[in-house]
């Protein structure tokens, strides 16, 4: 193996594919490729994160050997060609452990019989949120008594509020600290508590290029199941969701949300789905709601959380100036310079206020739209792999516009 057949990064999902098929030893790969079912109790996002983490320590260790060679002014190719090479024998010599040392760190109390099945297997937990509400507190008056309450509450942690024009509710980690909550603002406030079920949202995709003879969402649907027998057998058989959202006649795409399940078969097959006589590349959708009065992210301009609902003046998308997007002055003139995000000129963060310059408030650059997309993805079920390498990348590219 040579220096160029090395990937130098490996974070994408495809590379990850094919560096391991080259270099996992052949008891790991079916394991890794979902061919195999892993050990009790390792699912396969664990022996993923695993494998990146150990490909990034190399990855680490790469660039610290050719920042010090440099300093040293030493001829570093050949070093670090050698280096490369030992560094992925040993870590081939650790995925060959993979599964003793994941099972290990685990949970060291799981036990496992000769075939291997669990003898005591960790039941699963629901996510669940404890509200407080407290009723006939709206939005305007919460932000009257929000003071009040928050020296009430100084040594009960909240994980955050949600406000109404009619309530607003508190929301707690576990019941224990929902009912000291209520004990203490019962007297002050009329108050009623739930617990919910914390349901991840179904992924929703992009289905691109679609051809001039499928006319509705419909047709869609019924060609998905008739070109697609796997996705067939899920949605009859195991009731697994499959919902055509919208079809765009003009630019031939549809929006599709589908379960976990069908979204892992979809990927398995390289993000590909058959429609009519074509193959159509599938894209996770992640639709972001941004206000086009106050520019903020989570809601709309008739929502009761958009601060300039009832006033007429809106906040211009390219300026911050107090004027709609398209009467914008600077815009029409093209005064790049003169462009400033909204949301970070107005942010408590120092340097959010001073890179409002360097974007818009729609621009996917915008740090707030970074937090909101992120949000989403986190609330969608089978997306934390993606959403770990869209943080990375994100932290990366706001840490080099800091740096700059």
């Amino acid at each position: 193996m040579t220096l160029k057949a090395i990937p130098l990064k490996l974070w994408t999902r495809k590379d990850l594919d094919t560096f391991m098929k080259d270099n996992l030893p052949v008891d790991m790969d079916p394991i890794l490729q979902g061919k195999k079912a892993p050990p009790a109790g390792i699912t396969k996002d664990i022996l993923w994160n695993f494998a990146i983490n150990l490909l990034r320590m190399v990855d680490k260790q790469q660039e610290d050997l050719v920042k010090t060679k440099s300093e040293e002014g030493a001829v570093v190719g050949q070093d670090r060609s050698e280096q490369v090479l030992k560094e992925l024998e040993a870590m081939r010599e650790c995925f060959a452990n993979i599964p003793d040392m994941i099972q290990k760190a685990i949970n060291g109390k799981e036990k496992t019989d000769d075939t291997g099945k669990l003898l005591n297997p960790s039941p699963k937990k629901t996510p669940q949120k404890h509200t407080l509400k407290l009723e006939k507190v709206g939005l305007e008056k919460w932000k009257v008594v929000k003071a009040k309450v928050r020296k009430t509450l100084q040594s009960i942690p909240v994980d955050g509020t949600s406000s109404n024009e009619e309530d607003t509710n508190l929301v707690f980690k576990d019941k224990s600290q929902r009912d000291k909550a209520e004990e203490l603002l019962k007297s002050e406030f009329d108050t009623s508590t739930a617990t919910l079920t914390t349901k991840k949202l179904n992924p929703k995709v992009t289905i691109s290029d679609i051809a001039g003879e499928i006319t509705t969402a419909e047709e869609v649907y019924s060609e998905i199941l008739r070109k697609n027998e796997e996705i067939k057998e899920q949605v009859e058989s195991h009731q697994e969701e499959l919902k055509v959202i919208f079809l765009h006649k003009e630019d031939r795409y549809a929006v599709v949300q589908m379960s976990k399940k069908i979204r892992e078969i979809v990927r398995k097959r390289n993000d590909r789905i058959n429609l009519d006589f074509q193959i159509h590349i599938v894209k996770d959708r992640f639709h972001i709601v941004q206000c086009f009065k106050c520019q903020r992210y989570g809601h709309k301009s008739d929502s009761v959380m958009c601060p300039r609902r009832d006033s007429g003046d809106p906040v211009c998308t390219y300026c911050a100036g107090n004027h709609r997007f398209k009467d914008c002055q600077v815009k029409k003139d093209r005064k790049v310079d003169s462009r400033c995000c909204a949301n970070c000129k107005s942010s408590r963060s120092k340097i959010d206020q001073l890179n409002a310059t360097t974007h818009t408030a729609n621009s996917f650059q915008c740090p707030f739209f970074i937090m909101e997309k992120e949000r989403l993805m986190s609330r969608t079920a089978g997306a934390e792999m993606l959403k770990n390498e869209y943080s990375r990348k994100a932290r990366d590219f706001l840490e080099r516009r800091r740096t700059h």
